[in-house]
């Protein structure tokens, strides 16, 4: 994979831990690098850059991690990582789960699939902003990987989107056929990401909320992406009805100032509380002390693990990778951009404690029956047997 940032609540941080404790032997394979919109307000304390570069093993959740040093193109996310043949040597595993189809170290690993005899399964979270075509570079490299992968692309067992709109993209950038594409959906730590009375408790004294106030919460990077401003609109609105209302925003990034100006001009900065990123270990807190969360725009997998909490939820109506919680009525909807819907659905929320409750226990049984990482192992594992099986028997006829 292109990189691994501990502490995190992403898929590697938590499946290849979950694959370990089925009684497999895993390990990760990440570059020197890291995401740029990670940098550095996202890491941990502990963490540099000159100590990422030095590194060469640490370990988390029990899984050890292998870094090879990795060169980015420009600003781009694309990531030659060097040394990924090297280390696949030196581990000879049975079978590599590539992460993001659109990558430098997924392409090798396909490559040296044979060669290297281990069968290779891909993940995928591709959206329409890692499919820009704006810039003549994109444009070759994406017309280079649907090249590669017609030509090499039968050795993939499996391609594993995690949603709706990354499968859409696979099949119509990628040219993937449908027989070669199952959907692995996000999971969630849900001995974690749970509900609560003491964990409420505490995070409602950690925030300052008092008795009978409602509390808002939006967690997450605050980037232009995320469309918190629409949030604060939508809670101001509600707020001036109602003076038992407080939002909390949690989270760090590149609209931190503005966002706060923001609160000042719309009459609600002393109704909301900013607080910086913490460790994904401690969100449940928040998440158990919020009344209702609110995501107005582009994807989080904190939107899965505030719903697994027994937090009512409400996120835009068109978000395919929300699919599998609109169809288990997880969670409530308005339409994307529209600061009136998103006002009246916070409202009826803020009214309607039933209407809490039964989303909370939508989101409990989802995370039990479905979207724990435990699940999404188990399933992850059955995919790469039936594949590999699959193959066999086609080679022997």
């Amino acid at each position: 994979m292109n990189w691994y940032v501990p502490g995190m609540g992403y898929q590697e941080n938590f499946l290849p831990a979950e694959q370990k404790r089925l009684g497999h032997d895993v390990k990760i394979i990440a570059s020197t690098q890291l995401p740029s919109d990670l940098w550095p307000q996202f890491l941990p304390p502990e963490m540099s850059r000159n100590s990422l570069l030095k590194e060469k093993t640490s370990g988390e959740n029990g899984v050890m991690i292998y870094r090879t040093r990795g060169y980015r193109f420009r600003d781009s996310a694309l990531i030659l990582n060097l040394g990924v043949v090297k280390k696949l040597r030196e581990l000879k595993p049975d079978v590599v789960q590539a992460h993001d189809a659109f990558t430098i170290s997924t392409l090798i690993a396909i490559l040296y699939a044979r060669r290297l005899n281990y069968s290779v399964f891909v993940d995928d979270h591709s959206h329409e902003r890692y499919t820009n075509t704006s810039t003549p570079l994109m444009r070759i490299y994406l017309n280079s990987v649907r090249m590669f992968l017609k030509f090499f692309g039968g050795r993939v067992g499996r391609f594993m989107p995690i949603n709706e709109s990354s499968k859409a993209i696979l099949q119509k950038v990628l040219k993937i056929p449908e027989n070669q594409i199952q959907i692995v959906p996000l999971g969630v730590e849900t001995d974690r990401f749970t509900k609560s009375a003491e964990m409420k408790t505490r995070g409602r004294k950690i925030v300052g909320v008092g008795e009978g106030e409602s509390l808002v919460i939006f967690a997450g990077k605050l980037d232009m992406h995320k469309k918190v401003e629409l949030l604060m609109k939508a809670f101001s609105e509600v707020a001036a009805k109602d003076p038992n209302m407080r939002l909390l925003i949690l989270g760090s990034g590149p609209s931190s100032t503005a966002l706060e100006r923001t609160a000042g001009s719309l009459g609600i900065a002393d109704r909301t509380k900013f607080i910086d990123l913490v460790p994904n270990s401690e969100l449940p807190l928040y998440y158990n002390a919020a009344d209702i969360g609110v995501w107005p725009s582009s994807p989080t997998i904190t939107v899965l693990e505030a719903v697994c909490s027994g937090l009512p939820v409400i996120v835009p109506d068109d978000e395919p990778a929300y699919e599998i919680l609109y169809r288990n009525n997880a969670v409530m909807t308005f339409g994307r951009g529209d600061t009136k819907a998103l006002a009246e659905a916070l409202g009826l929320l803020v009214q309607n404690p039933s209407l809490r409750s039964s989303l909370s226990s939508a989101g409990l049984s989802l995370g039990v029956e479905v979207l724990s990482w435990t699940k999404i192992a188990e399933t992850t594992i059955e995919i790469y047997s039936s594949a590999s099986c699959a193959k066999g028997d086609q080679r022997q006829r």
